[in-house]
């Protein structure tokens, strides 16, 4: 099982985090939505345009649910898997960690970026609003994105995995 299951909305910083705690940990870093694009063999972008949210999101629980098994490593989920129930289900006793970044500070980090398929959403925000409810419960521990730099969010979580000895 992985030690680390990192979720937060987009620009929140996972991907970032993620690198930076697993080489403290001597672990794997695992990005959900890189190992997506695997499967798929094009970009998430490419899948929404091509096949729509509904398969793309199939996928990526297929891809989690696997994900979830890895030995040694930290995962940094897509901002969207959250929605789906059985990706919910198998984060049960897993160490979750939310990178909490509010929704303007998100839009200044991802803004122009093509490989957001949702970016250009009406209802971006809308999205953002439901999925806090399910980043806020499903966390053992919470990082506020917004004020804490990747660096100081790495190593405190590192710091609170040492003395929860969940190592």
């Amino acid at each position: 099982m992985p030690i680390v299951v990192l979720v937060g909305f987009m620009g929140s910083g996972k991907s970032s985090v993620g690198r930076k705690l697993a080489r403290s940990l001597g672990a794997t870093f695992i990005d959900s939505d890189v190992k997506v694009e695997e499967r798929l063999g094009m970009t998430i972008a490419a899948a929404f345009r091509q096949f729509g949210e509904m398969y793309f999101r199939k996928i990526e629980a297929e891809t989690i649910e696997h994900l979830l098994t890895t030995e040694n490593a930290v995962v940094a989920l897509g901002g969207g898997s959250l929605e789906d129930e059985g990706t919910l289900e198998l984060l049960r006793g897993q160490f979750v960690a939310y990178l909490d970044v509010s929704y303007g500070v998100s839009m200044a980090r991802i803004k122009g970026d093509p490989n957001r398929p949702l970016v250009q959403s009406e209802e971006l925000e809308s999205r953002y609003l439901r999925r806090l409810g399910s980043y806020s419960k499903w966390a053992k521990v919470t990082f506020d994105a917004d004020r804490l730099t990747t660096e100081q969010i790495a190593t405190a979580l590192l710091g609170q995995l040492r003395e929860g000895s969940d190592l």
